[in-house]
């Protein structure tokens, strides 16, 4: 088991390769690359990459054949062009807001991946392989970029799509708290916003929940039902 962490004095850094190390389990890069436009990294043993915030250069990700079960993008990308992510062990993936430079993205065989949510905001998106991800039942993006992908038949006919705005929880201020009201769906509850995330067991038909302001803070979301 290996880990490797970049120095922080690493401004000027352009493009990091990492390529054929089995022994290689964790990578975090740090702070303050705001210079790197490219990261590729293929063929290790590879299941726990940190990324930092400011990656506001970055041109180019491409992740391929390592053990990742999990990855979280950090915001700030708006000079991503190309995503490439295969071969993992990836079991869900959520595209952050803000990726205004995507024009390609794809998965490919990650045999795992089961859900896929893209965000709203990817006006120059032009193409999205989904090749061998068979297993993907679920698709969470908006109803503009639904448009899209079925005109150029993008999507995979087991998907099963899935329109955000109907899975948005709409929050309301009162007197002695916030009660959260949602139309369609499971309401979940954490303390971190990467959870773990838990069924919130709600008594009202109506889907309605009240939270007093004594309560302590939280993070809430609405999860599709199947």
């Amino acid at each position: 088991m290996t880990s490797l962490t970049l120095s922080e004095d690493l401004p000027s850094l352009r493009r990091l390769y990492i390529e054929g190390n089995d022994s290689l389990t964790s990578l975090t890069l740090p702070e303050g690359l705001s210079s790197l436009k490219e990261i590729a990294i293929s063929r290790t043993g590879l299941t726990s990459l940190t990324l930092p915030e400011g990656l506001s250069s970055l041109e180019r990700l491409h992740i391929s054949a390592t053990e990742l079960t999990s990855l979280t993008l950090p915001e700030g990308l708006s000079s991503l062009e190309r995503l490439h992510i295969g071969a993992t062990g990836l079991t869900s993936l959520i595209l952050p807001e803000g990726l205004s430079s995507l024009h390609g993205l794809n998965l490919y065989n990650n045999f795992r991946l089961t859900s896929l949510t893209l965000s709203e905001d990817l006006p120059s998106l032009e193409e999205i392989h989904l090749t061998s991800s068979d297993r993907l039942t679920s698709l969470t993006l908006s109803e503009g970029l639904l448009s899209i992908l079925q005109s150029r038949n993008l999507i995979p006919k087991s998907v099963r799509v899935i329109n955000v705005y109907e899975y948005l929880p709409r929050i309301t201020r009162r007197e002695n708290g916030v009660e959260i009201r949602w139309e369609k769906g499971i309401l979940q509850s954490a303390t971190t916003v990467n959870g773990p995330w838990t069924d919130v067991p709600v008594l009202d038909d109506r889907r309605r929940l009240f939270l007093r302001s004594s309560m302590p803070a939280g993070f809430f979301r609405v999860k599709p039902q199947k």
